[in-house]
């Protein structure tokens, strides 16, 4: 199962930002909106299918798959490079640095944001 944190994420690495947007649960059960313009729906356990026509699965080891060839490849050193030049660190349980200045966290339930400089270097 997907968290709203991890789709959040997964909606920076498809829809790259500059400015602040947040992620929302909807009312209907498996949906989620993104003020950055992407939709993402719920389609099982281990995949989501975005308004952009993108969908991710979860693969056996963890890996996320992406049905548009986008790969990601965990570092050593603990972060995520996804082969469209996004890369995705660990800051804390539930806050996430990103190579493009933005910083994605759970700020309440059934929502999470993504911000640039959330917290400056």
């Amino acid at each position: 199962m997907f968290s709203l944190l991890e789709i959040t994420i997964l909606a920076m690495v498809l829809a790259p930002q500059s400015g602040d947007f947040i992620c929302r649960e909807r009312e209907e059960p498996g949906e989620v909106f993104c003020s950055n313009g992407l939709t993402v729906t719920v389609i099982a356990d281990d995949k989501l299918r975005f308004s952009n026509f993108v969908d991710v699965q979860r693969g056996a080891e963890g890996e996320y798959l992406f049905s548009n060839g986008i790969q990601a490849i965990r570092s050593a050193a603990g972060g995520v490079w996804f082969s469209n030049g996004i890369t995705v660190r660990r800051r804390s349980y539930n806050t996430f640095d990103f190579s493009n200045q933005m910083t994605c966290q759970a700020i309440l339930p059934g929502a999470a944001t993504c911000r640039r400089d959330l917290y400056p270097k």
